[in-house]
């Protein structure tokens, strides 16, 4: 038989005072209400391990010298660069400093009587070393790609690389006692390191990461990435040229190259195993003396100093929005009416009623255990849901709104301009009417005081010319207006308008609508009224 921990003895110790506890017909009173409440009891053992895959740490760590040796004496060509110096500096030169000398005349300083020419500037001809090789880039590309690779391995392996066990016990209990609701709910949870070694080997494994990781970022800081660090990436597929094939140490970190773009996994497994405990009826009674113990802590223990008092008092209000007048003044409605919100205010508040603790993919025991709260989040997110669709269909009828009436405003415009437009040609025409007859009043007045005296031939010869016509009478000329039509009533103190199905004021306008009312004014006002 093993031998009792400590733990366990003071367990034993804490059930004998239990039962003694129980013998007071109050205690059995509380336990009794307290078990057969609604009672979810639930405990779980996970333990972990891990298995590390090194090969790629291997492929890294193999191709790490050939890396530095390229970083250090990188491959050079060598190109030809000219430039125009004085001749005095001139250190090279050849037959293309001839040709340049014999195009550009303007640097030939003198010409001495033997021939020889004496020139101010020359072309000088050097040799430069050009590090921005298509190989040279390639191995830029390449450090790039391996500080990515590593440092998120290292991120995650050096969080998650410690592995604990750990015990979970939870218990929800929902009872009434004494018309009082009681509500407990206790989650226990011990993490212990594990001490089979595993922590020892995931150790070594983070120490290597460690030590290729030094290296590359020392690599990605150097003069060689420096000088690159303009230089675009390479594109994969990497063309093969002569010395990424035949030179060994470029080879070598193309077959790596080709290894981590294929490698996709973090080199680390993590295995979790997950024990779920049936409690047999000893056991049950031994939890239920924790719910016990969690009430009388509760109802026994009084705050006796008071350190802090929040007080609130809330008044709610009922603010009518656009959507209430719509259903006060709208058409009744036969079935059940259900008011729902859709501000962001109460979308917040519905989202944070949903429990936070709830595991992301639950087994089916903690389905079973946190039934009722996965219910609650059901129900919150399919509100939610509707209430943004509803969103959505009001967002949608008010832009179907807004162009309706956008519209109809546009035509409204449109047709009061066609009716000033009408206006203002029948006024330009009553002007001009007006203007005719004082020009022929005018006319009339100058012949009558200065009569012109012709040959009387002429004057059997020429017709008489017709009596102008003067203006008729409102009483003369008793006009019939048709209803609903509009007119320009001209008189001599201004211009009316009358329409006989509505009421206007625009420009100050006298408007009728009567026509009995219509025709005394043509007639009191010695005037003439035109349809528009």
């Amino acid at each position: 038989m093993a031998k009792e921990t400590k733990v366990e003895k003071l367990f034993n110790k804490y059930l004998t005072k239990m039962s003694s506890l129980l013998t007071s017909e109050d205690a059995r009173e509380l336990l009794n209400g307290l078990s057969t409440g609604n009672n979810q009891y639930m405990r779980i053992d996970r333990i972990e391990s891990s298995a590390f895959d090194s090969s790629w740490i291997d492929e890294i760590e193999g191709v790490i010298f050939d890396l530095g040796d390229i970083v250090a004496n990188p491959r050079q060509n060598t190109k030809t660069v000219s430039s125009l110096v004085p001749v005095e500096l001139a250190r090279k030169t050849n037959s293309e400093s001839i040709r340049h000398l014999a195009s550009h005349t303007q640097f030939i300083k003198d010409v001495t009587e033997g021939g020889d020419v004496i020139p101010s500037k020359i072309l000088n001809i050097g040799n430069d070393d050009d590090i921005h090789t298509y190989e040279n880039r390639f191995i830029a590309t390449f450090i790039r790609k391996l500080v990515l690779f590593v440092e998120k391995r290292y991120e995650y392996v050096s969080q998650f690389a410690p592995l604990k066990d750990e015990e979970v016990l939870m218990i929800k209990n929902h009872s009434v006692i004494n018309d009082s609701e009681i509500e407990i709910e206790t989650k226990v949870k011990v993490k212990t390191k594990k001490e089979d070694g595993s922590d020892v080997r995931a150790s070594a494994f983070l120490e290597r990461i460690k030590s290729i990781r030094n290296y590359i970022l020392y690599f990605y800081s150097s003069n060689f990435m420096k000088q690159l660090k303009t230089d675009r990436d390479v594109r994969n597929p990497i063309l093969q040229t002569n010395i990424i094939r035949k030179n060994l140490k470029y080879h070598h970190c193309y077959e790596v190259y080709r290894f981590i773009e294929k490698y996709d996994s973090l080199g680390v497994n993590y295995k979790v195993d997950e024990h779920y405990s049936e409690f047999n009826q000893q056991e049950l009674a031994e939890l239920n003396y924790a719910l016990l113990v969690n009430l009388l802590t509760v109802k026994a223990k009084h705050m006796s100093d008071v350190h802090k008092t929040n007080t609130k008092t809330y008044k709610p209000k009922i603010l009518l929005s656009s959507d209430d007048e719509s259903f006060i003044y709208g058409p009744l409605l036969s079935g059940p009416i259900q008011f729902v919100r859709v501000d962001d205010d109460y979308k917040e508040y519905m989202e944070s009623k949903i429990s936070k603790d709830l595991p992301p993919y639950p087994t089916n025991r903690e389905k079973e255990y946190y039934k009722e709260e996965f219910e609650n989040k059901k129900a919150i997110k399919t509100e939610i849901e509707q209430t943004e669709k509803l969103s959505k269909r009001k967002a949608k009828e008010a832009d179907k709104y807004n162009k309706l009436f956008q519209e109809f405003v546009k035509e409204r415009q449109e047709e009061e301009a066609r009716i000033f437009k009408k206006i203002d040609e029948a006024v330009k025409e009553l002007e001009e009417q007006r203007l005719n007859l004082i020009r022929q009043e005018l006319v009339k007045k100058a012949q009558e005081e200065h009569p012109v005296e012709q040959p009387k031939k002429e004057v059997e010869e020429t017709p008489a010319e017709e009596p102008v016509q003067e203006a008729p009478k409102a009483e003369e000329n008793e006009q019939e207006f048709e209803e609903g039509a509009s007119y320009i009533i001209e008189t001599p103190k201004g211009y009316y308008k009358g329409v006989a199905s509505y009421t206007d004021d625009k420009k100050k306008a006298r408007v009728y609508t009567d026509l009995k009312k219509l025709r005394r004014l043509v007639k009191r006002q010695h005037g003439t009224a035109i349809k528009v």
